[in-house]
């Protein structure tokens, strides 16, 4: 599974569940951070 297909699942289960966006986008984001290299950080 790469890493397209796995936000794809965070972003589907946060708007199913319980729609909260702002902390969905929290999660996205500290995601990201983990995942990519300093360098490479944008807003989503």
């Amino acid at each position: 599974m790469n890493l397209q297909t796995f936000v794809g699942r965070i972003r589907r289960l946060c708007r199913i569940r319980h729609g909260q966006s702002a902390l969905c986008q929290q999660y996205e984001a500290d995601f990201f951070r983990l995942f990519n290299p300093p360098t490479y950080t944008r807003k989503l």
